[in-house]
């Protein structure tokens, strides 16, 4: 199980909305399709791309 830090039932922070969505994607992937269960706990994080945020 993963608890998100900060969080009670909803997800609503987009950063946070891409890792569930990255840890149910590795879930499915690795009980439906057979593939290997990466460490939940240390996927990578998306870097914003240069030129975005206005820094």
């Amino acid at each position: 199980m993963v608890v998100y830090k900060g969080f009670g039932h909803g997800i609503n922070k987009p950063k946070s909305m891409r890792a569930v969505m990255q840890h149910n994607l590795a879930w499915f992937n690795h009980y439906l399709f057979g593939d290997a269960l990466p460490d939940l706990s240390n996927l990578p994080i998306p870097k914003k791309p240069v030129g975005e945020g206005g820094t």
